[in-house]
């Protein structure tokens, strides 16, 4: 019993402390999550977000914004990324080849910010993301005569 709860406040205490020293060692993600603005005006209004400050949350209320339906949610994040891809590329395939690229680039960034390691809704979202921007590479790239067996109610 004693060896068992040692294990765990050990746990616990290491856990903490690794968790101060990522913020101590980043900033920047402390100040994006607690609401201000960061060099170049990112901040979590320049995404959309304007509840209250992430650091603020109760677990409950951070649940909430990665459950079904919350702002940081994979159908939401999801949704928003590919959105603002595909309205600044339109209908060019090449254009939306350069923003898959960079919706890859910008998830490997955020995952070495974190040491490596994502937790799972992070590339769930990113698979979401992709998989909505390739329906519509897939989609830019039929022939007319594959549109018109899809939608023959179509008169020309």
């Amino acid at each position: 019993f004693l060896n068992i709860k040692s294990v765990e406040l050990s746990q616990k205490n290491t856990s903490a402390q690794n968790s101060l020293i990522n913020i101590i060692n980043n900033t920047e993600v402390y100040d994006f999550l607690s609401g201000k603005e960061l060099d170049g005006g990112f901040s979590l209004k320049s995404i959309g977000y304007v509840g209250k400050a992430i650091t603020e949350l109760s677990s409950a209320e951070a649940k909430s914004l990665v459950s079904e339906g919350g702002f940081f949610s994979i159908e939401e994040t999801s949704f928003r990324v590919s959105s603002f891809v595909m309205n600044i590329a339109g209908d060019s395939f090449e254009a939306l080849e350069e923003a898959k690229k960079g919706i890859i680039q910008g998830f490997e960034e955020a995952q070495n910010m974190w040491d490596g390691m994502l937790p799972e809704i992070s590339y769930e979202t990113q698979q979401k993301t992709l998989e909505i921007v390739d329906a519509k590479i897939a989609e830019l790239l039929k022939t007319d005569s594959q549109k018109e067996l899809e939608n023959p109610d179509i008169e020309e």
